[in-house]
């Protein structure tokens, strides 16, 4: 009998991580014993299992075929050469949000890196594909194409190639959508690509305030309805602020009107323009969110909904799920503080790596390596330098240096909040380890009862 690794599967190692079954579209892989590795690398199409296999690999072989890894397969039907085993010097990533350019065609009031002023030096041609010749060494099988606006870099098709002929899935296409044409579409087709289109609507009747640019709404609102004519899935952000935050009934009134694959709202992040151009309000404070997520359950959990930062995470079919939810192990002080940062880190136009959006323009970036200078695997391999140990802060780190957060009796769910948070709203050489405003004012300021009173289960 012959089996196959079923396509998206793929054999991999990493540092402290020998033995994985890795796929492009699980953020985290799944880890394996010597034998279940063993078995799977006979799961090639060209090994034949005879009928004297052991109890043990008999029951790796069910277990496998229940959990659809492996399927049968005719004699010589070899698996593609990306799911050959491969081993990584590095410690694990699974992705990069990757901004491929600072400009824009857009002076958003709100923008994190200042695309509107593109700030950042873009690379060259042959450093944005070395870039992904290191994506590949490091193990990375997943990236989220971003800019400035994407569609502004002159290199935008000839990277996606480069990164298909390297078998790295593009999940996420990060968008303004005021170039989207005919042409455009036309080009995924040809390349048989199907990534989330990831875009922005700050509010009915208020987007081209915050956008900076008069009719931008209006565009924004057709290419939604194209995008989803086309056929493609549509994640909508929506950063509200005090001007925006009473339109938020009716923003969600158009996301369901769309039909949007998924809707995530928030508010805007002090950092980068906003700091001295947009007044924010506190999430904690708006009874239009609580209004919102009354009316989404209401309607039966029309679309995936990722309320404030991942506070509450509605799913179609009327589950819901809460920020401890998302955590390995809510009781555990030694989990790490946030596994997105350390699995899918986000990569600035000038090669800088910081753990995410939000940690641009803090004093911490300055210090952060660009990978021009130190390839991606090096930095992974180095779990002493600065992007490791940030990456890696625990929430017993935390708790061990601030003790608002020790004596907390929200300590093991709340984990202390976002470190990004934290760098934002605090000062002083301890910032890294303060509390997380956010998420200290959803715990201590009763908002997490108020919204899981109101969403009345638990997804699991």
């Amino acid at each position: 009998m012959y089996y196959k690794l079923y396509e998206p599967y793929r054999l991999r190692g990493w540092d402290g991580l020998p033995f994985c079954l890795a796929s492009p579209h699980a953020l985290t892989p799944r880890l394996l014993s010597q034998k279940e590795f063993a078995v799977l690398l006979c799961c090639d199409g060209m090994t034949e299992f005879g009928d004297d296999n052991d109890e043990s690999v008999e029951e790796i072989i069910s277990t496998m075929l229940q959990d659809r890894v492996i399927s049968p397969c005719e004699a010589q039907s070899s698996i593609l050469d990306y799911q050959k085993v491969r081993k990584h010097p590095n410690g694990h990533i699974h992705g990069v949000i990757w901004s491929i350019t600072g400009d824009c065609n857009l002076r958003c009031k709100h923008c994190y890196m200042s695309g509107g002023r593109n700030k950042y030096t873009d690379l060259t041609k042959n450093q944005l594909f070395d870039m992904i010749a290191q994506f590949e060494e490091a193990g990375v099988m997943e990236v989220e194409l971003s800019g400035g606006e994407p569609q502004m870099s002159p290199y935008l098709w000839e990277i996606v190639d480069e990164l298909l002929r390297r078998n790295i899935v593009i999940s996420h296409f990060h968008t303004n959508a005021m170039l989207l044409d005919d042409e455009f579409f036309s080009e995924m087709k040809k390349r048989n690509l199907f990534w989330m289109f990831d875009s922005s609507l700050d509010g009915v009747g208020t987007h081209d305030s915050l956008r900076g640019t008069p009719g931008v709404e209006k565009t924004a609102i057709a290419a939604f309805y194209k995008i989803r004519e086309q056929g493609y899935p549509l994640l909508v952000n929506s950063k509200f602020h005090a001007d925006s935050v009473p339109a938020a009934l009716d923003t969600y009134a158009l996301m369901k009107g769309i039909g949007v694959t998924a809707w995530k709202v928030s508010f805007v992040f002090p950092i980068g323009e906003a700091v001295s151009n947009v007044s924010s309000v506190p999430a904690i404070t708006c009874d239009e969110y609580l209004e919102l997520l009354k009316r989404y359950k209401a309607d039966g959990n029309p679309f995936e909904l990722n309320l404030i930062e991942g506070v509450a995470k509605g799913y179609r079919g009327g589950s819901f799920a809460f920020w401890e939810n998302d955590k390995e192990d809510v009781f555990n002080q030694q989990r790490v503080s946030c596994g997105l940062c350390r699995n899918r880190p986000y990569i600035l136009p000038d090669s800088t790596l910081v753990p995410c959006i939000g940690w641009v323009s803090t004093p911490v970036q300055k210090l952060l390596p660009k990978l021009i200078n130190m390839p991606l695997s090096e930095i992974y391999a180095d779990s002493g330098s600065l992007f490791r140990k940030l990456v890696g802060i625990k929430v017993s780190d935390i708790t061990e240096q601030n003790a608002e957060c020790r004596d907390c009796e929200h300590k093991l769910t709340c984990g202390g909040g976002c470190r990004a948070d934290a760098l934002a709203t605090n000062h002083g050489n301890d910032a890294i380890y303060r509390r997380g405003m956010m998420m200290c004012g959803v715990y201590k300021g009763g908002f997490m009862e108020k919204v899981q009173e109101i969403c009345g289960n638990r997804a699991n």
